[in-house]
């Protein structure tokens, strides 16, 4: 059999791959892959397209991700590691055996069982367990996923920590291309944010590890205790919009998307929040809304103003109970990417500096503040179980018994 002859480096990109592009493609030389075609086919590695014998990169993927575990329903028992012939193999060659039963065996508990449990307990308790699976397979999975989670020690977790920190941002090119990357964190925000991603991955991590530990799957939480998230990682400073901007903004928004984000600014609620929202959970006569437990697993009650309650009264006119209250013009549910593009266009035109859609939640928060409400009620009505966060980004915003007196007792400085 004979193959064309090999592409140019910058070629791999393709759609459909000769042998040459395929070894370049996995990393491996052409020889070795040749030799390990037998291995890789009793583990089901596609066949070439007949009469061109080139390869369909997509297809590739999806086997790659296939005998690595990664599915869209379930993480990776087998994550991919370092070998001698690339990381991507490895679970082919390699092929590592789950304990049966861990509580009879605590000291086999895996750290991808322990990540599995948790997206299975993510899941029971109604909540997105898709950033579980992608900030497990990308990050926490290639490291420890094979590993015994008794066996863990504090200083190898606190270097795969601090490592993330410092290592580049990947770049998303598309399904079936090979991630790259953006140049290493250089300047401080740059360096904050890498530490503020570094820190969501050890909260995720540590908290799949405490669930073991809770349910009694492993015996000690010494080996993660000790080590701490990165402090003044997370930025106090929100964005959020005036009123007046609200008011440039919202005209210029497609009619579905537009009552979606006064539910947003009359309510404070999460995207999400908002997507699940039903008519019965508008209460006409208290003049209030009814959030579903979602983020924080609790229920709430939001006190909507009067124009607010007028708005979800207009919304829910003709609505049967379980119908939506906010839904995309094309009958479907909003799902989390949808505001995204839709919010680019409108802030050009508006003049406004590009917002996300949890922008409009800070903007809610914003103007209660700014009218004198108090932290508490503003709370409350975002539904923390305490205050802290509200402090930490809306306190600046209250006309404070300190800002008074320094504006009542600074002498003017007279500038000629």
């Amino acid at each position: 059999m004979t193959h064309p002859k090999a592409a140019p480096k910058h070629c791999v990109d393709a759609r459909l791959l000769s042998l040459d592009q395929v070894a370049q493609y996995f990393g491996i030389t052409t020889a070795v892959l040749v030799r390990m075609m037998p291995i890789l086919k009793k583990n089901g590695f596609p066949n070439a397209l007949p009469l061109f014998e080139l390869w369909d990169r997509k297809v590739l993927d999806l086997w790659l991700d296939k005998v690595g575990g990664i599915t869209q329903d379930r993480l990776s028992f087998h994550p991919p590691e370092k070998s001698i012939i690339g990381s991507r193999f490895a679970p082919v060659l390699r092929k590592r055996h789950v304990v049966a039963n861990a509580k009879s065996d605590p000291n086999g508990y895996t750290v991808a069982q322990a990540m599995d449990n948790y997206a299975n307990w993510f899941r029971t308790h109604g909540r997105d367990v898709k950033k579980v699976h992608y900030y497990a397979n990308s990050y926490i999975l290639p490291y420890f996923g094979h590993r015994v989670v008794s066996e863990l020690t504090p200083p190898e977790i606190r270097a795969w920590h601090e490592g993330l920190a410092t290592s580049p941002r990947s770049r998303y090119r598309g399904f079936g291309k090979p991630r790259m990357y953006y140049p290493p964190p250089q300047t401080d925000e740059e360096k904050r944010k890498r530490r503020q991603s570094a820190n969501s991955f050890l909260t995720m991590l540590k908290a799949a590890l405490n669930l073991a530990f809770r349910e009694g799957l492993v015996p000690s939480d010494a080996p993660w205790r000790p080590v701490l998230a990165y402090k003044g990682a997370e930025i106090a400073k929100v964005s959020h919009l005036s009123i007046e901007q609200c008011r440039i903004l919202i005209p210029i928004l497609p009619v579905d998307f537009r009552d979606l984000v006064r539910g947003a600014l009359y309510t404070g609620a999460r995207l999400m929040e908002l997507a699940r929202m039903t008519a019965d959970d508008f209460e006409p006569l208290s003049g209030s809304i009814h959030i579903p437990p979602a983020k924080t697993l609790r229920a709430r009650h939001v006190a909507l103003s009067d124009e607010g309650a007028a708005f979800f009264r207009t919304k829910t006119e003709n609505l049967k109970p379980k119908d939506l209250i906010f839904h995309r013009a094309d009958g479907h549910a909003w799902r989390a990417p949808d505001p995204a593009y839709r919010l680019k266009v409108p802030c050009q035109m508006a003049g406004l500096p590009h917002v996300t859609f949890h922008a409009f939640r800070h903007t809610y928060a914003s103007m209660l503040v700014l009218a004198g409400t108090p932290i508490a009620v503003v709370a409350k009505n975002l539904g923390h179980r305490n205050t802290e966060i509200c402090e930490r980004y809306y306190l600046h915003l209250t006309e404070s018994y300190v800002a008074t007196e320094i504006r009542a007792h600074t002498p003017p400085l007279v500038v000629g």
